[in-house]
């Protein structure tokens, strides 16, 4: 089957559509009853924040592409921009402080540094994304 391997350059981001989250949108007293479906969520690139290391889920000895290779539960991190149906709202910024885009999908043969190696399958949602009340899988990578 054809999945896609995945590194920590810029090159790599995953992307999400209708993630669900509390929202509070400016003029009303309260945040709304219920998560609201999302528009959209990214680019969240495989090696965000620059010079940083975010997890410990990505090789220090294996490179793929020029770039470290990323293994199975690499979390993109924090600060992944969200564009909300509801706007302007006072949660928006809390739910980029606390964002998450998880590789859940391994590459069983392939090890980098002795741990399975993440990847995406195509047209597959395959990466578990920030949601209210649980995350899910509803994410997609591109590749330039």
């Amino acid at each position: 089957m054809l999945c896609f391997g995945l590194h920590q350059g810029y090159g790599q981001f995953g992307v999400a559509f209708m993630g669900r989250h509390a929202h509070w949108p400016v003029g009303t007293p309260a945040p709304l009853p219920a998560p609201v479906p999302d528009w959209f969520e990214g680019p969240a690139f495989m090696g965000w924040h620059p010079m940083r290391q975010i997890t410990h889920k990505v090789a220090f000895k294996t490179f793929f592409d020029g770039a470290r290779a990323v293994q199975q539960g690499h979390d993109v991190g924090y600060l992944i921009p969200h564009l909300s149906k509801v706007f302007p709202d006072y949660m928006i910024i809390i739910n980029m402080l606390v964002s998450k885009h998880k590789v859940m999908f391994p590459v069983q043969k392939v090890l980098v540094d002795n741990k399975m190696m993440g990847t995406y399958f195509p047209f597959i949602l395959g990466g578990l994304i920030c949601s209210q009340p649980v995350s899910m899988l509803a994410s997609a990578v591109a590749s330039s």
